[in-house]
């Protein structure tokens, strides 16, 4: 038998400290001195047993606090990838119909397709936004999910409260779902979570990969109804986090203070950016996220040999709504990248 399901890999050019640019991950190391610590935090039982369910309850009543919910509004998952997985597979029907927007992460198409939802797009208008009527109107009885990235990916626009509430409301209708993934939410706007009290049929799905620092670590997390966690729960492994994972989680909510300096460093760097000379001879589109797409006249071609030969990890090849250009770069935004490109020469190209 032969899946149907159209599957795309990315090779690392580099995981070096300021220079993984490309997935959106911390792009600098932690302070030294507190990743000592977390190391020798570590014991053999971390690695050779299987962590105890009372771990993770654990975990939750930390997560409890940093959001301010209970922890039977919790769900725990190996990534938000497993998350955002178990949530499609928990609303399948048959016939039934997935709404996201084109282009966004690539894994709700995939888990769409895995379950037999139909996938029903919102395009982008040359804003690089939409508007949340475009996805009501999609919304009928055969309407099993909705998906909203917030802030979006890739584009970074952002969706308030009211804009959820009424996707929650007409959902209801029908028994469908939101699903919220606020994997980049420390970079800009509001969470929802306060949400979830409401309205029983919203499921925010949460990372640690971003602004925290633990893409290798693989964390995420779910928050929902309490009904709808029991039910996620029923879905998850038997061991949804390694007992190394768990400790790295812990103390990085200990150490709050670190991923709220990073997040900090990113939002002036691009307030930075923002003001620079370049943007006279670049088109600079930005977001609430921890990355920028930039292009100019000669699509890139210099920008393109620059990050290169500085052995840079990047996005580029990517295409924009509304816009010809086929060598659209996504740079990831870190402390001096605005001032590496001003001394490269490049205010008066493009």
């Amino acid at each position: 038998m032969k899946l149907n399901i159209f599957r795309k890999f990315s090779n690392r050019k580099t995981k070096d400290p300021g220079l993984r640019l490309d997935m959106a991950e911390r792009a600098i190391n932690l302070p030294n001195q507190y990743f000592k610590d977390f190391v020798e935090s570590l014991s053999q039982e971390d690695f050779l047993c299987y962590p105890s369910e009372s771990e993770y309850h654990d975990l939750k009543r930390d997560l409890s606090k940093l959001e301010n919910i209970s922890p039977q509004n919790i769900s725990l998952g190996f990534g938000s990838d497993q998350i955002i997985k178990n949530i499609f597979h928990l609303y399948a029907q048959k016939n039934s119909k997935a709404i996201y927007n084109l282009p966004s992460f690539p894994m709700y198409k995939v888990y769409a397709d895995t379950f037999g939802l139909i996938s029903k797009t919102i395009e982008y208008n040359a804003s690089l936004d939409f508007s949340i009527d475009q996805m009501l109107k999609q919304i009928d009885n055969k309407a099993s999910l909705v998906v909203l990235a917030n802030p979006n990916s890739p584009f970074g626009s952002i969706k308030g409260l009211r804009d959820i509430r009424a996707l929650c409301v007409e959902l209801k209708k029908y028994d469908g779902a939101v699903l919220l993934d606020e994997a980049y939410i420390d970079f800009g706007g509001r969470t929802s979570a306060q949400l979830v009290s409401v309205f029983d049929n919203l499921i925010i799905c949460k990372t640690f990969s971003k602004a925290w620092g633990a893409a290798g670590a693989r964390f995420g997390y779910a928050i929902a109804n309490p009904s709808v966690i029991d039910n996620l729960e029923k879905l998850r492994p038997s061991f949804p986090l390694t007992g190394v994972t768990i400790k790295y989680i812990k103390f990085l909510i200990k150490h709050n203070h670190i991923k709220e300096q990073y997040v900090q460093s990113i939002i002036e760097e691009r307030n930075i950016l923002k003001k620079s000379p370049l943007n006279k001879n670049f088109d600079i589109k930005y977001g609430d996220v921890s990355w920028v797409h930039i292009n100019d006249k000669e699509d890139n071609i210099f920008l393109d040999k620059l990050l290169k030969s500085n052995k840079i990890s990047y996005k580029n090849r990517l295409v924009l709504p509304h816009d010809s250009r086929e060598n659209w770069i996504r740079l990831g935004l870190k402390q001096g990248i605005t001032g590496f490109l001003e001394n490269e020469n490049f205010i008066n190209r493009g």
